[in-house]
């Protein structure tokens, strides 16, 4: 891979690392597209997938007493179920257009995330499966599903607390389980180790900042950084296709 890249990759990360500080969100925004555009869609897919995984884990340990039980295994289900029949679906679209569909699964996410959208029509037990099937489609195709299973939570009008801590369980389960069939990144794989490194930067950044810098490094802020260079991300690789060589 092209040093440049390297360089695209470290930094595009260590800022989602600081958006994730500042704001709460970002690594699982920034990264499937980010990652995907860099390194080509399988590799990208799975290093998006693998450093998602941590921040859904950090996050659950920290509110795992907040997730809504029920709620939780009625979208599970449909999204432990379907992961593995995406999975083997998507493994048939050849690389370059899988990486072009993930353009749009981020730019879906960006969109939902940033309107914060509510449908008023993802209530009940069919709407419930039919969103945990399509999140994981969505993470399997284009590592980001999260934001739909948010629009679920805001029809059903659960407590912010509450929504919070289960659409991350949830989340956490999807990338569990497509990573379980797809594979894990490895350490030869040159992508990991620098979006690992410019995750670990941009989560030490971003807590310096908050401490030393408080006026500049509000979540608004944060949060209009992510966005951006997701959509960014999102629209290069849906227009231009994977910037990867092989």
């Amino acid at each position: 891979m092209d040093i440049l890249l390297f360089v695209v990759l470290f930094v595009g990360v260590a800022t989602a690392g600081v958006t994730q500080v500042v704001a709460g969100t970002g690594v699982r925004l920034i990264l499937p597209p980010l990652a995907v555009l860099v390194v080509g869609h399988e590799e990208g897919l799975r290093i998006a997938l693998t450093l998602g995984l941590v921040m859904s884990l950090v996050m659950f340990l920290a509110e795992r007493k907040d997730v809504l039980f029920r709620p939780f295994v009625t979208l599970g289900l449909p999204i432990a179920v379907t992961a593995p029949l995406w999975v083997f679906l998507v493994d048939f679209i050849p690389q370059p257009i899988a990486a072009r569909l993930a353009g749009v699964v981020a730019i879906l996410a960006v969109v939902v995330s940033a309107r914060q959208l509510r449908t008023g029509r993802l209530v009940g037990l069919r709407p419930a499966i039919l969103t945990g099937a399509g999140a994981s489609a969505l993470f399997a195709l284009g590592g980001a599903g999260g934001p739909e299973l948010g629009a679920y939570a805001r029809d059903n009008r659960w407590p912010e607390r509450e929504a919070r801590a289960t659409v991350n369980a949830c989340i956490a389960l999807a990338q569990v389980m497509v990573l379980g069939f797809m594979g894990f990144p490895t350490a030869i794989e040159p992508g990991f180790p620098v979006a690992l490194g410019g995750l670990a930067v941009g989560l030490l950044l971003g807590a310096v900042a908050v401490r030393q810098l408080p006026k500049l490094t509000s979540v608004k802020i944060g949060r209009g950084v992510a966005l951006a260079l997701a959509g960014l991300a999102a629209m290069v690789l849906l227009f231009a296709g994977t910037l990867a060589t092989t």
